[in-house]
């Protein structure tokens, strides 16, 4: 006959505490992963304005005030910071000395709510409905855009965690 060693072993009791403890704990922390990834949105959608915002005031200062798209459609804004122009606000896709001004933004940036890039027309931005789902030509609007004033707004629903919304940020 063998003698058997009895090993020591967890009791089916003891298992389940374990899991119901680790159930618990798990409830605790999802949640507020679940909001620093909405705060680091939030403000990546806030520094992500600062960078449109300070590219549209650089344009401004090198072209008599006017805003990008003041000559032309909503699609001329997005031309006058990504690509080079001259003081009338004519646009070359390649530099050239009758174009001395721009590129001030490399692209322009997507919205990280929306993952949309593209500008619609606005006369009030910040006054816009945002809508998440809003298509132009196929493309998601990332940006509610006045090309008469320069002002910009996200479109992106709800508040940021201090409770500001984020279309007036």
């Amino acid at each position: 006959m063998h003698a058997r060693n009895k090993q020591p072993a967890f009791t089916l009791i003891e298992v389940l505490m374990v899991v119901l403890i680790i159930s618990i704990l798990a409830a605790l922390v999802i949640p507020q992963f679940q909001e620093s990834a909405t705060d680091a949105k939030d403000a990546t959608l806030t520094h992500t304005l600062q960078v449109i915002r300070k590219a549209i005031e650089r344009f401004r200062a090198q072209h008599h005030g006017k805003p990008p798209g003041w000559n032309g459609q909503i699609e001329t804004a997005y031309w006058h910071l990504v690509y080079y122009s001259d003081a009338a606000g004519s646009v070359s896709y390649v530099p050239d000395a009758a174009y001395p001004y721009g590129p001030y933004l490399p692209d322009l940036p997507k919205n990280p709510i929306t993952g949309g890039a593209i500008f619609k027309p606005s006369t009030n931005p910040a006054g816009e409905t945002p809508n998440e789902n809003l298509k132009i030509s196929g493309l998601v609007v990332g940006w509610f855009y006045d090309k008469a004033t320069g002002r910009i707004a996200a479109n992106a629903t709800g508040s940021t965690s201090s409770g500001v919304p984020r279309i007036q940020l």
